[in-house]
């Protein structure tokens, strides 16, 4: 039999046991209420890009798949513009792709821009036929592929923007998706996580709020358009988005925060004109929403955030008006 000593000892031990146990118990618990979902507002704008950096389309619902948007044929960056070496476009060089206006007519894609006739993408063609080898690109680093939709649309940007060496790449389904862990930005990405043509991740998240506050400190107000999200949503406070890990919208759809969305010149380029007539908002923003996170000014250096990218948890679809809830 144990002695006394040893009985208190073995006491105290379980004791002590016992409160450390209790205190996890509580803290996690703690923690949980801190995660625990709630809801933060509803989707008040979803807005799908097929052709990157060309103007957005509005949708009333949409599928929310790992790779963006996708309503019908509509599927949010899946052309680009590119040079001869694989070299992507952006309205950062081109302004004039703002104004680039696609629409949906059955399986056709229609295209329109100030003083040019329509161009017409047979989308039936390009997801059917066979197309050659898949032209080689790189977004940011990052190589993706894409099939080429053929002189009439190389001429038709030529003209637009006075270029002779742009050529118009379709990533149709059957092509692989460029993968976040092969991205510079690895470290936020899990291995199953991917974009097409989108900067980093599928879809671009942002707060009503977060612009009404950003106008308070402009001359010139500017809209959500100068942003170019996939969600917009309203009724939660002013960069609320920067604390939260997870986001929900309806009773299926989960998305994961990957990290505040680092801006660019794009943003001062007027949606409307084309024209960069300004230095803002970019020059606003970097007053008070550049980053302090050592990590995340590693990756993303002087410029402020605005918004976050999110990455597909569970899929589904999402409607305009549909509660979300975060934690």
């Amino acid at each position: 039999m144990p002695s006394g000593r040893e009985a208190t000892s073995t006491a105290l031990f379980c004791s002590l046991a016992a409160a450390a146990l209790g205190i996890s118990l509580y803290l996690a618990n703690e923690w949980r209420k801190k995660r625990a979902f709630h809801q933060v507002g509803h989707v008040s704008q979803l807005f799908i890009y097929p052709i990157k950096s060309c103007q957005g389309i509005p949708v009333e619902s949409a599928e929310c798949t790992p790779l963006g948007l996708r309503k019908g044929l509509m599927r949010d960056r899946v052309f680009l513009l590119i040079t001869e070496t694989g070299t992507f476009v952006t309205a950062r060089q081109e302004h004039k792709m703002l104004l680039v206006v696609p629409s949906f007519e059955g399986s056709n894609m229609l295209v329109n821009a100030p003083n040019m006739e329509t161009l017409t993408i047979w989308l039936s063609k390009l997801d059917t036929e066979q197309l050659g080898q898949p032209v080689s690109c790189k977004i940011w680093g990052t190589g993706v592929k894409g099939y080429d939709c053929g002189d009439e649309a190389a001429s038709w940007f030529g003209r637009y923007l006075g270029r002779t060496n742009y050529r118009l790449v379709y990533h149709r389904p059957d092509l692989a998706p460029r993968m976040g862990k092969n991205s510079k930005y690895r470290q936020f990405f899990n291995n199953k996580d991917a974009a097409i043509y989108a900067d980093l991740t599928p879809y671009h998240f942002l707060l009503e709020s977060s612009v009404e506050e950003l106008n308070t400190h402009l001359e010139n107000p500017v809209t959500i358009r100068n942003f170019r999200p996939n969600l917009a949503v309203s009724g939660a406070s002013a960069y609320e988005e920067d604390k939260w890990r997870n986001i929900k919208i309806g009773k299926q759809v989960s998305f994961r925060n990957v990290k505040p969305c680092p801006r660019c010149m794009l943003t001062t380029i007027n949606p409307k004109t084309g024209i960069r007539d300004s230095d803002d908002p970019l020059k606003t923003l970097k007053i008070y929403r550049k980053t302090t996170d050592p990590v995340m000014k590693s990756f993303d250096g002087e410029a402020p955030c605005f918004g976050v990218g999110l990455c597909v948890d569970t899929s589904g679809e999402i409607r305009i008006g549909d509660p979300v809830y975060a934690a």
